[in-house]
């Protein structure tokens, strides 16, 4: 066997290996969530009109622009084991100012129905900004 059959042998076990540890590890379990964020993203549309049509929103932020693929692995997201809860944190940039959307949405009539929709900055830990866009109750 060559050299190069090895290496690539090599590379290939540790792939599996690396994949069969995320699917049976809480890293899988978020890189799992993540995955199925980017494959929503209507979530994050939704909430980024929603936002945008509050005039304190875009006084203070801007409007905010579509989300960046890449703020979706920043972030934070979390799926409930049904699959039916969503909670994520993402960053968003403002025409005036970059935010964080922080998003919840339950899954109801074969559709994703927005929960709670806020907009924030955190300047420092004694200084916050936080528009609530959209508070929901259960």
């Amino acid at each position: 066997m060559s050299k190069r059959a090895i290496t690539i042998s090599i590379i290939v076990v540790a792939m599996i290996s690396l994949s069969a540890f995320l699917v049976f590890s809480k890293v899988g379990g978020a890189a799992s969530d993540v995955a199925k964020a980017y494959a929503n993203t209507e979530i994050f549309e939704k909430a980024i009109v929603s936002a945008n049509a509050n005039n304190g929103i875009v006084a203070y932020f801007g409007k905010l622009e579509p989300l960046d693929k890449m703020a979706i692995f920043e972030g934070e997201t979390t799926y409930s084991e049904d699959d039916t809860y969503f909670k994520s944190a993402v960053s968003v940039k403002g025409t005036l100012r970059d935010a964080k959307l922080d998003v919840e949405a339950t899954f109801k009539n074969e559709a994703w129905q927005l929960s709670f929709v806020a907009v924030r900055l955190k300047k420092s830990e004694s200084t916050k900004k936080r528009i609530v866009v959209l508070r929901k109750t259960q």
